[in-house]
């Protein structure tokens, strides 16, 4: 066994000091840690709603492209007056319809996504998410 030999009263100052800075550094390592992964989080929500944006404008276009086809496509087999041509287009419009509709259902779940993680990030909190 060692020596011990009693500490001055400005030793404990320093070894506390010491000590306490020390335990600020690893908190302020760990609020580094968590800033930048609040910017990170940012980050990817940003994009996440300029792609949504992006992907609700192709939608629309697309759904108008598709309504215009479907017209001219219904037009074109009034003129020639085919019974069968209106069987065809009234089953591609029963089709288009029911491709709208899946499009809305995405694009909700799209927005409620998108509302969701707005809201993890606004509350602080510090779930952790799987895929």
């Amino acid at each position: 066994m060692g020596v011990r030999f009693p500490l001055s009263p400005s030793a404990h100052k320093v070894f506390k000091l010491h000590g306490a800075l020390l335990k600020m550094a690893k908190e302020d390592e760990k609020i580094d840690v968590l800033i930048r992964n609040s910017i990170a989080l940012q980050k990817a929500v940003t994009m996440l709603a300029l792609n949504l944006d992006k992907f609700t404008k192709e939608t629309g276009n697309l759904l108008r492209f598709l309504s215009e086809a479907a017209k001219t496509f219904e037009e074109e087999e009034k003129a020639r007056g085919g019974v069968a041509g209106a069987a065809i287009s009234s089953d591609l419009v029963k089709k288009l319809d029911m491709l709208v509709e899946q499009n809305r259902a995405i694009a909700k779940g799209l927005v409620l996504l998108e509302s969701y993680l707005k809201e993890k990030i606004e509350s602080g909190s510090k779930t952790e998410f799987k895929f």
